[in-house]
């Protein structure tokens, strides 16, 4: 392919990502102003200039167009949806908005379906995070998740992601495992809906996947996602107390859990991602930006959880990551920001 023809579908990759964005903003901000989230006109002076946000959602749809040219990883199979799907999916989105605004209103955080038939499940997970309907816990929860989380970041949750990727690949190339994929055992924990395990498979389809979550219903709908990929397997399992033998996998991915954990729940995971990842093995972070990480962002940051319930997201951003990922276990290989996201590469030190 010449030069000319890879810039010129750069650029054309690049302005569907931003049509994408505003429509999943145009979204956020209805919504914000339908559930009375608007920030007061003081508030607004002390929270993160709009023009700074757009420049860095912009300069991370600039960096996945300039990694899909570069073949660090596949472009997504569909650059936007289609016209009837988006659709679909925000009427479902709007119809949650009226739940989400009588429980916020009444300020029920713990309203969740009978779980009959479910196994004990820890009070930290029983929660309506971002006040969802069902929280974790129903089918038709997970049948809109992905869509809230693109209208929360903007439609860039997709792009934050995929910065991990090339992490991946400089591990599997620096180690001569690029060619070895199959023989890789990789496990994508807390995976949710699967929307990042897609893109595993997409990228290394030799590779043996292990998507694990604690919610039945989001991984029906990973297992859904993934049918057309061969050596994939799907556990239902805590991340405290996960069920595989020690020095199990290769590399362990985790992507948007630790926000969403206690902070004496994050050292457990991380003692349980320890166990059971090889000696020299590979774990790729992925989660919310920090204090610090933007300085200008930290308003913001701060202000998110006031609206979306997220109990455990202030303790998070406010203490470094190198205080549940032990220095003496784990060598940083790489950390780096993209949009809202920080993205962060640790090998296991050997023992």
């Amino acid at each position: 392919m010449s030069k000319t023809r890879e810039h010129v579908l750069e650029w054309a990759y690049t302005l569907s990502q931003g049509v994408r964005s505003t429509h999943y903003l145009t979204q956020y901000v209805a919504g914000t102003i339908f559930l009375g989230r608007r920030p007061s006109p003081e508030q607004a002076k002390e929270l993160t200039p709009q023009s700074e946000i757009l420049k860095a959602l912009w300069d991370l749809l600039r960096a996945d167009a300039r990694s899909i040219r570069d073949k660090a990883y596949r472009a997504p199979e569909k650059w936007i949806e289609s016209p009837s799907d988006f659709a679909s999916m925000s009427f479902k989105a709007v119809v949650d908005l009226f739940k989400v605004k009588r429980r916020e209103k009444a300020g029920k955080v713990v309203d969740l379906p009978e779980r009959t038939g479910l196994p004990e499940l820890p009070r930290y997970y029983l929660q309506n995070f971002h006040f969802q309907t069902d929280g974790w816990l129903s089918d038709d929860s997970a049948a809109i998740y992905d869509h809230q989380v693109e209208v929360i970041f903007a439609g860039a949750a997709g792009a934050m992601r995929r910065q991990s990727l090339p992490l991946l690949n400089d591990y599997l190339r620096e180690n001569n495992l690029l060619g070895k994929t199959a023989e890789l055992q990789v496990l994508d924990l807390a995976a949710g809906t699967g929307t990042f395990s897609v893109e595993l498979k997409r990228n290394f389809p030799d590779l043996h996947l292990t998507v694990s979550d604690l919610s039945p219903f989001y991984l029906r709908k990973a297992r859904e996602k993934l049918a057309r990929f061969a050596r994939s397997d799907f556990v239902e399992a805590n991340a405290e107390t996960l069920p595989f033998k020690d020095a199990h996998f290769d590399v362990v991915v985790c992507v948007y859990l630790f926000h969403e954990l206690p902070r004496r729940v994050r050292e457990i995971v991380m003692k349980e991602i320890h166990r059971v990842l090889k000696p020299g093995g590979l774990f790729i972070f992925v989660d919310s930006i920090q204090l610090g990480d933007r300085p200008s962002f930290d308003p913001s940051l701060k202000y998110f959880p006031l609206h979306f319930h997220e109990p455990y997201y202030l303790d998070y951003i406010s203490r470094p990551l190198l205080d549940f990922i032990s220095p003496e276990q784990w060598q940083e290989r790489e950390t780096k920001l993209a949009f809202l996201s920080k993205i962060a590469a640790f090998e296991k030190k050997e023992t």
